[in-house]
């Protein structure tokens, strides 16, 4: 289960980044303000905060011996911290 949320993550990771330069595209070529203002700056602002987010949760999810032991079917649950 381990591997599996560290795909997933990785999986939105990589959408992030696809957002947030679909944003940066809009907003760098666009001509018309509005598009720049009204679909540029949201869409690059929105990738960002997920690739924040997912960045936070795969370092969580390797680093915390406690969110592994919740995720890890396998993992003796009677072990103390």
């Amino acid at each position: 289960m381990v591997v599996v949320s560290e795909i997933n993550n990785l999986i939105w990771f990589v959408s992030a980044i696809v957002i947030a330069i679909a944003g940066w595209v809009v907003f760098k070529f666009s001509v018309a303000i509005f598009f720049k203002l009204a679909i540029g700056l949201p869409l690059l602002f929105i990738g960002l905060s997920l690739m924040l987010m997912k960045i936070y949760e795969i370092l969580l999810t390797i680093i915390d011996v406690r969110r592994i032991k919740g995720i890890c079917k396998y993992c003796s649950r009677d072990e103390g911290d």
